[in-house]
């Protein structure tokens, strides 16, 4: 002690000085050391159950419908059967599985609200809980990844699958783990997940026909086509020497989704862009233009017009 000390009060005059946890004199040319710091508290044990549920591929939320399911499993760490209870008649619950780590439910949505599930082990006295609100549902539509979803859908044959949006009265997302193909359904659709619908290769005007545990039905038109009428300009940066070219396709006036496109260029750079359907671009001199492909169909735009 009389050596850590000397050696403080010898560099006083520059600086501050502490020692760390391997009891070595550390100058604080800052002036912010702690000279008498606590040792840190150590963390707090985790808790030995954990809760796990599928939120969705493109949902990602964690409200149920009503009149839905959702599949809930209950993980112990511990060697015991987890028990579940729950408050609140906004939803209901029913054992389904129980194994000696896990207990797994059907939490199933009964009206609007909300309500609290909590699970318990014997040699752990303070339970998990996990909150859970229940939302009407209003309409289910259909998107390819994140985009904006629409109550139909054309694609080209590039598109393999779909998202399912299920959106609730306040137009917020919600989930139904209870969702099948009803076999009035056309054939060739596949429920991938929940929330995924795999789509027929071949072209044709179908309707999905998805059901739920409440009993009702969601028809929802889809077209596979294998061309298009054409291609139609979003956004274009013209007269600049760089920006960006962002395109749709029509077929019999309805928007068709793909992520086959193709884009070329003349007297003008082209670089990827992170958005579909869109090219960014940049050096246009004048005359450049961009041609762009889909489906059989091409289309000049013009980026940079011809100098007289």
């Amino acid at each position: 002690m009389y050596l850590r000390a000397s050696l403080c009060l010898i560099l006083s005059s520059l600086s501050a000085c502490a020692f760390n946890d391997d009891g070595r004199l550390v100058p604080c040319v800052e002036g912010n050391c702690d000279l008498d710091t606590d040792p840190p508290s150590p963390p707090a044990p985790v808790h030995p159950i954990s809760f796990a549920f599928d939120r969705g591929t493109y949902q990602g939320t964690d409200r149920i419908a009503v009149g839905g399911v959702m599949h809930l499993e209950v993980d112990s760490r511990a060697s015991q059967v987890p028990s579940v209870t729950s408050t609140g008649d906004a939803f209901t619950i029913a054992v389904t599985s129980t194994e000696k780590h896990r207990t797994a439910v059907d939490v199933i949505g009964q009206h609007e609200g909300e309500g609290t599930i909590a699970a318990t082990i014997p040699t752990f006295d303070q339970p998990a809980e996990l909150q859970i609100r229940v939302a009407e549902l209003a309409s289910i539509a259909v998107g390819i990844d994140f985009e904006s979803p629409r109550p139909q859908l054309t694609v080209l044959p590039d598109i393999r699958e779909v998202a399912l949006h299920l959106i609730a009265t306040d137009g917020d997302s919600v989930l139904d783990h209870s969702l099948a193909i009803d076999p009035s359904s056309d054939p060739g659709f596949a429920l991938a997940s929940w929330d995924v619908v795999g789509l027929p290769a071949t072209p044709g005007d179908r309707v999905l026909v998805l059901s739920r545990r409440a009993g009702d039905l969601h028809q929802i038109p889809i077209r596979v086509v294998d061309r298009v009428d054409e291609i139609v300009a979003d956004h274009i940066d013209v007269g600049h020497t760089f920006g960006d070219l962002c395109v749709h396709a029509l077929e019999r006036g309805e928007r068709v989704e793909t992520h086959g496109w193709s884009f070329g260029g003349n007297k003008v750079v082209l670089a990827n862009s992170f958005r579909n359907g869109c090219v960014s671009f940049y050096d246009a001199e004048p005359g450049a233009l961009i041609t762009v492909e889909l489906a059989g169909t091409t289309t000049d735009f013009v980026i940079m017009p011809a100098t007289p």
